[in-house]
């Protein structure tokens, strides 16, 4: 099934490009480099592919662990699946179809070069999948980082100053009550697969004496002495976070959400494109937190 999935999308999940790249570093350069300069292609990929890759490179390195019973060492899960991954030009077609075929005849020399190199890719890959998306501190060291960029949050006396949403928690602590409607909330946010959790420190507030009985929460990202960021997390920073409660009657209420997060590590096209369905998730989820499910007959509220 996974397979199955893998070939229908219309373009492999490490896309032709990186493809390429990575089939190219394991047929040409040396053997010493090949680990970094695949951590570097890598880089090349779009957030949701290389998120994607990361989590089943993880699932295929646990699987490799386990070869002493299933017989599925990283060498046998990149012969199964190296195909499906990566793009080769043997299996490269004008045709529209998301299949991607195999051209009649015996293969040439380098298309037997091209399959071996990218079966070593994979293996590679797949053992290395712990550190793979890493990037080195030495690298780092070398981006020239804009304060746009970087987004770091105030401290509570700098507040006001500059212009600074949230996701479903699955971790929060109060940290400081500050007044009746206002406190700094230190909250955790659960990542899939691999990656690392992304930490939040927040100073809120909210108003319930708005007209028609409608209600507000602000939040923006603080530091905070007593909430310092762990080491096995990102730390994210919540630029600005409006959420509007409006009674519309029957028992219902319009919710209306602002954003603006950096969660670290994904580009403005990542934003752009997924984002907005990541708000919605948690929207629906919180949604479905205040469904009635009561066994006798309900009642209209």
């Amino acid at each position: 099934m996974l397979k199955q999935y893998l070939r229908e999308l219309p373009e492999v999940l490490a896309t032709n490009r990186v493809s390429q790249i990575l089939i190219a570093i394991y047929q040409y350069a040396p053997a010493g480099l090949r680990p970094e300069l695949a951590r570097s292609a890598l880089l090349l990929l779009p957030d949701e592919s290389r998120l994607a890759l990361q989590t089943l490179l993880s699932f295929l390195a646990e699987v490799a662990a386990a070869a002493d019973v299933n017989q599925m060492t990283a060498h046998n899960l990149a012969v199964c699946l190296a195909p499906t991954l990566l793009s080769m030009t043997s299996q490269r077609s004008a045709s529209v179809s998301p299949r991607r075929t195999r051209r009649a005849g015996l293969p040439d020399q380098r298309e037997l070069d091209e399959n071996k190199a990218a079966h070593e890719c994979l293996t590679a890959l797949i053992r290395q999948a712990e550190s793979l998306f890493r990037v080195p501190a030495g690298l780092l060291a070398l981006c020239r980082f804009s304060a746009l960029d970087v987004s770091q949050p105030v401290g509570l006396s700098e507040l006001g100053t500059e212009e600074q949403p949230r996701s479903w928690r699955a971790y929060w602590r109060l940290v400081e009550r500050l007044a009746e409607d206002a406190e700094v909330l230190q909250y955790v946010e659960a990542a899939a697969g691999p990656r690392p959790t992304v930490q939040y420190c927040v100073l809120r507030a909210w108003r319930t004496d708005l007209p028609r009985g409608a209600c507000c929460l602000v939040e923006t990202s603080v530091e905070h002495p007593d909430a310092p960021a762990a080491a096995s997390s990102r730390r994210g920073v919540v630029l600005a976070s409006r959420y509007l409660v409006e009674p519309c009657g029957a028992g219902k209420s319009r919710l209306t959400h602002y954003s603006r997060v950096e969660q670290g590590g994904c580009s403005p096209e990542w934003y752009s494109r997924v984002y907005g369905h990541e708000c919605a998730r948690v929207l629906a989820a919180l949604r479905a937190s205040f469904r009635h499910e009561a066994d006798g007959p309900e009642s209209r509220v």
